[in-house]
């Protein structure tokens, strides 16, 4: 394990890091991990949201906004992940707000009728969750101040609350959901649920972390909760051991690096304080 006390700058090398992001800006002005255009919106908007953690922004700024300019012009806006995406990283750029908000319009028209967004009762097998959608699509409207039902939102999202606590179709809670329900509910002024938290402790305390993501959604889901992450050491350990030598963090101890799992691991990383 790492001594919390043992955690210092010249051991994550916050410069090595924004390097490596940097590098990854591809000549139309995004980012992509494999450094070649086209760049894609979720690409560039997780190498945005990992300077702006480290307190920068992109070396290349106009690019980026030239690049996220085009990108508004084309199909991203035709659903919600692409205008979260979009409008995310417009957010971190300063990006005016009105020109934001016209690309967030069509969001309205993803809400379903049970009061979320999105399709939920057959997802794509790649999609981590049902309630993806509903998490991109709220986050996106609360950011921008935009019209919202709360109540539609919260009563739909517990809807997906099972008797053990955690968050899932079909009465099977699973580790992805309870993030995004959890952040939704957390942003809409829901009080935490004990029973959730409970859910969550005991994951941690089993540990049945493989990859990044899932101790991102672990960690935050916590701290979301006011929770305080009781193996903080070992989630540490876990990220450095995920970390590349060019800066770069891959999605576990062995892998490559990308921007998505930098992200991840910058997130969790300033969450506990490290950095």
């Amino acid at each position: 394990m790492v001594a919390v006390e043992a955690i210092t700058e010249t051991r994550i090398n916050l410069d090595r890091i924004a390097g490596y992001i940097e590098n990854c800006q591809t000549e139309d002005g995004g980012f992509f991990f494999a450094r070649i255009p086209p760049s894609p919106a979720a690409d560039t908007y997780h190498a945005v949201k990992s300077l702006q953690l480290l307190g920068r922004g992109p070396a290349n700024s106009d690019a980026v906004k030239s690049w996220l300019r085009e990108a508004a012009g084309g199909g991203l806006l035709s659903n919600p992940q692409g205008v979260f995406f979009l409008v995310e990283t417009g957010l971190a750029l300063a990006h005016p707000i009105p020109e934001l908000r016209g690309w967030a319009a069509g969001l309205s028209d993803w809400a379903n009728a049970e009061g979320g967004f999105g399709a939920w009762r057959n997802v794509d097998v790649e999609v981590s969750s049902e309630l993806d959608i509903t998490y991109r699509a709220v986050t996106t409207k609360l950011d921008l101040g935009l019209e919202l039902d709360s109540g539609s939102v919260s009563r739909f999202l517990l809807h997906f609350l099972n008797i053990d606590g955690g968050f899932g179709a079909h009465s099977f809670s699973t580790l992805a959901s309870t993030f995004y329900a959890v952040q939704t509910l957390s942003r809409l002024g829901y009080p935490p649920l004990d029973l959730t938290v409970e859910w969550l402790r005991r994951r941690e305390v089993f540990w049945d972390v493989l990859y990044l993501e899932q101790l991102h959604r672990l960690v935050i889901s916590l701290t979301a909760l006011g929770e305080i992450v009781r193996e903080r050491d070992r989630a540490i350990d876990f990220v450095l051991h995920c970390r590349r030598e060019n800066g770069g963090f891959a999605r576990a101890r062995f892998g490559i690096p990308t921007l998505e799992y930098t992200h991840y691991a910058l997130d969790i990383l300033r969450t506990l304080e490290v950095i």
